[in-house]
């Protein structure tokens, strides 16, 4: 604790006492090159701190944008669910060997999974598939 109480009373307030602060926008210009390297990092808080309240204040009344993972299956209804059997599954597997149900929700034949994720992946760099059963 000695530590934290030593660099506040001590070193920053030195810091700030030695500071090289003109009284006009005029003394500015009578400043050498060593007094504005003494001001650089008090200039860079105050600029950091200018940006973040900027950018706070401006975001204050921007209503945050919602990314839905379904942008065009069935919207017209409240909540998609897909129920199938095991036997539903098993004569598809009998038939195919396998079966695919897509996660991305780009396919054209959803639930099943058509490969649109391979453009999707290729597009955005994600690294999504379907989910496979087999036999």
């Amino acid at each position: 604790m000695d530590l934290i109480s030593n660099f506040f009373k001590r070193d920053v307030s030195k810091y700030f006492r030695d500071l090289p602060l003109p009284n006009s926008f005029g003394g500015l210009m009578n400043l050498s090159g060593e007094d504005f390297l003494k001001l650089v990092p008090l200039l860079s808080v105050l600029a950091l701190f200018s940006y973040i309240l900027f950018r706070e204040i401006n975001n204050l009344g921007k209503k945050k944008q919602v990314s839905w993972v379904n942008k065009s299956l069935m919207k017209n209804k409240p909540k998609i669910a897909d129920i199938y059997t095991k036997e539903d599954i098993s004569k598809i597997i009998d038939k195919e060997k396998k079966v695919a149900y897509c996660r991305c929700w780009k396919s054209q034949s959803f639930p099943f999974c058509d490969g649109s994720h391979t453009f999707h992946n290729t597009v955005t760099g994600d690294n999504v598939g379907p989910l496979v059963l087999r036999e």
